[in-house]
Parts: C-alpha cells; sequence; structure tokens
C-alpha cells in the first residue's frame, strides 16, 4: 500500500508543480489547483478507510474543527447567502488540506524520483530564463506571457526549491539554488527582493542547526535580516504604510489600501471571532457581493464596487477579519506549529536542508500575501502541498533514525 501511496503523492505532487505553477498561468489552467487538491483528499480519505486504525494528526483534527466553527458562525450571523458560505469555506481550507493530506499519507519520495524531479526543474527554468529577460525590459511583456510578475515569481521560487529539495543539500548545490532564484530578480518586484534577502540568510547562515539556538547572536542576526528585508522593500511598504493617497498612485494600491484599512475597523466591530467567510476580503465576498463593502463605504472604490470587483481578492491579510482576532491568532499559531515541527525533526545534520526549505516557504507565503492572497491562490496549494511533503519525508527520516538509535542502544 505505501508503495502506491508514494507514487500518487508523486505523480499529484509533479503534476501540481509543472501544471499548477510553471503552466498555469501561461497556459491559463484555472481550477486545475482545486482540482489536485480534491485528488489529494478523496485519496487521503480512501487510504484512512482502507485502514483498519485511522492515525489522524491531532492538528488536522482541530483545524477541521475550527473551520466547522467559522462556518457555524457564518451561519448564525449571516455573513452572506448560504452558497457564498460554502465557496468560501472550501477555498480558505483548500492550502490546508494541501499540507495535512500530503503530510498524514507520509509519501516517500525515492532516488529516482529526486532526479526526475531534479531534470524537470532545471528544464523549466531554462523556460522561464527568457521570459524573464523579456519581461524586464516591459512589465506588460510578463502581462502578455504570464499574466503578471508575481506569477512568474512564484514559478521561479517553485523552481529554485524543487531543485534543492531534490538535491543533496551540499554547498555547490546552495549556490545553484541562490543562483536559479536569482532570475526573480528580472520581475521587479519588491516583495521579491525581501523574499531573495531572506532566502540568503537562511540557505547561507541559517544552514548550521547551532545557529537556530536563541541567543544574542541569533536575535541580532535576525534582526539585521530583517532590516535588510525592510529595506530593499521599503518602497512597496511605505505606500501601504501612508495614510495619504496621492493622485501617482495606481488604482490596484488604492483598492489594497482600502482594504487593510477597513480590516483595522472590522476587527474591532466584530471582536472577537470576525464578519464571517465570504464577507470580506475574498473572491466570494465580491461574486456574491458582501454587505460589508456599501456598509464602510468601499463599493465606490475603484476595484471593490459591485459592477467590478477584481481587487476584493487581491491581497491576504485583510481577509483575516473574517476570521477576528482570534483568527489572526490561530493563523500565527499555525506557522508557529510549522517551524517547531520543523526544528523537532531536523535534530541531525542529514536533513539540515529540508528545515531550510521548510523556513523558504513559509517566508515566501507569509511576505506574498502582503499584497496577494497567494494563501488560497494556485501558489499557496502547491507551496502547502510541497511543505506537506517535505515533512512526510522529515517524518519518515526522523523514523529511521529512531530505530537506529534503538538497534545501537541494544548493543
Amino acid at each position: 500500500m505505501q508503495t502506491v501511496i508514494n507514487r500518487i503523492c508523486f505523480v499529484l505532487f509533479a503534476i501540481s508543480y509543472v501544471w499548477g505553477i510553471v503552466l498555469y498561468n501561461i497556459i491559463g489552467l484555472e481550477l486545475i489547483d482545486e482540482a489536485l487538491i480534491a485528488c489529494m483528499t478523496l485519496f487521503f480519505l480512501y487510504v484512512m478507510f482502507r485502514k483498519s486504525q485511522w492515525e489522524i494528526n491531532k492538528v488536522f483534527l482541530i483545524v477541521l474543527g475550527i473551520f466547522m466553527f467559522y462556518m457555524i458562525y457564518s451561519f448564525s450571523i449571516q455573513s452572506n447567502t448560504k452558497v457564498a458560505i460554502v465557496s468560501d469555506f472550501l477555498i480558505q481550507m483548500k492550502p490546508y488540506l494541501a499540507f495535512f493530506c500530503m503530510y498524514q499519507l507520509r509519501p516517500v519520495i525515492s532516488e529516482k524520483q529526486k532526479k526526475l524531479l531534479n531534470q524537470i526543474a532545471l528544464v523549466c527554468w531554462f523556460l522561464l530564463l527568457p521570459i524573464g529577460i523579456y519581461g524586464f525590459n516591459n512589465h506588460m511583456n510578463f502581462v502578455r506571457i504570464i499574466g503578471h510578475p508575481t506569477n512568474y515569481v512564484g514559478a521561479v521560487v517553485a523552481t529554485a526549491l524543487m531543485y534543492f529539495f531534490t538535491s543533496e543539500g551540499t554547498k555547490f548545490n546552495k549556490l545553484i539554488f541562490i543562483g536559479l532564484l536569482s532570475i526573480g530578480i528580472l520581475s521587479g518586484r519588491s516583495k521579491f527582493y525581501g523574499f531573495f534577502v531572506l532566502a540568503l540568510a537562511v540557505i547561507l547562515y541559517f544552514n548550521d542547526i547551532k545557529r537556530l539556538k536563541l541567543n544574542i547572536k541569533t536575535v541580532v542576526t535576525g534582526l539585521l535580516i530583517v532590516a535588510a528585508m525592510l529595506f530593499v522593500a521599503r518602497e512597496k511598504i511605505q505606500l501601504y504604510l501612508t495614510p495619504v493617497i496621492s493622485g501617482d498612485v495606481e488604482f490596484d494600491y488604492i483598492a489594497r489600501l482600502a482594504l487593510y484599512a477597513t480590516s483595522y475597523s472590522l476587527f474591532q466591530d466584530f471582536f472577537p471571532f470576525g464578519c464571517g467567510f465570504a464577507s470580506f476580503g475574498t473572491y466570494y465576498s465580491g461574486v456574491y457581493y458582501s454587505n460589508i463593502y456599501p456598509e464602510y463605504g468601499l463599493d465606490g472604490v475603484w476595484g471593490l464596487s459591485k459592477s467590478y470587483s477584481s481587487f476584493i481578492s487581491d491581497t491576504y491579510y485583510p481577509s483575516l477579519a473574517q476570521f477576528g482576532v482570534v483568527g489572526v491568532a490561530l493563523f500565527l499559531l499555525f506557522w508557529v506549529y510549522i517551524v517547531h515541527k520543523g526544528l523537532t525533526f531536523n535534530f541531525s545534520k542529514k536533513n539540515m536542508h529540508y528545515f531550510l526549505i521548510i523556513l523558504c516557504i513559509s517566508g515566501f507565503l507569509l511576505i506574498e500575501n502582503i499584497a496577494e492572497a497567494a494563501f488560497t491562490s494556485n501558489k499557496g496549494a502547491f507551496m502547502m502541498l510541497f511543505l506537506g511533503y517535505v515533512f512526510a519525508n522529515l517524518s519518515g527520516d526522523k523514523k529511521e533514525t529512531d530505530i537506529q538509535m534503538v538497534e545501537d542502544g541494544e548493543k
């Protein structure tokens, strides 16, 4: 059974990378991420029902319980229509299903599969390189080929991480990873500059488990890294934190500013559980136009009106107002869980480069969510699937190490 699990998870993961990230916007494969996560979820349920004992991750059950609570809560306050609430519920659950289903299935990637993915990643990189060069000369060139520079960034980051995941994690592999990642600079996106600084720090400095200890040196280094990230992304940060909107600001920026500003009010007005599913900052809150927008004067903002709502789901963090301050705390706790779990697994140098991947994926999603709903998009689905695949292999390595330690102790 495990052999079947390994093969199916590998196929779904490879398809998610090639068709769900690299070619997603080039060919226009809408809904493929939802289809792949649905297949992963159905396969997970099939495997669970085939087993005599149901060993389900406790955190997964907690997450499911939290989402069910919020759906009932949304029905009770009538945050939107029932169809809108259920639809938004499924979209918000998507990244968590991707992570936990992959992690729970515990697929182990073989050396042959690693080699194949490594080669695919390099081929995809050579496809992305000319697109980056072409788009660097003119922002609209990205739009014509891949939809938006952020889509290019997502494909580049996924490709570089794919290469690193399927490598041995040597110093040479780290340099290749940095080289593959560097073409993302061609996108001209300040968010990528911030992530690139983070990736350099993670790969070149936090590559030793000893440097992850909480001490003065680590804290100072961390603060310097944050300062460097803020510096390279200072223009975008100033834009989102500046209360005055000048005539030079683009319309999409105005929409994001309005969403951020209004979310603060929603946290206060709908304390502590938020305004509910499909009510604010999500795709279905625009499709089934939420009453929140006219009530808070957002229906007159370009991109947030009922007739043109394209920018309602253009960023992620404001949508956390749907879950209130409790939801924000739970969201942060989830990422604490991810990092802590990675540290727990990674007690040997053998898997240090897996932990570096965990840090890079987490950092990428947290940064991208500032000005894009990356977490619930195709990029978020793939990155969370990727995260689950890394955790599954870390878990397998940990079990092998535990067995070896017991055998050595008996000797």
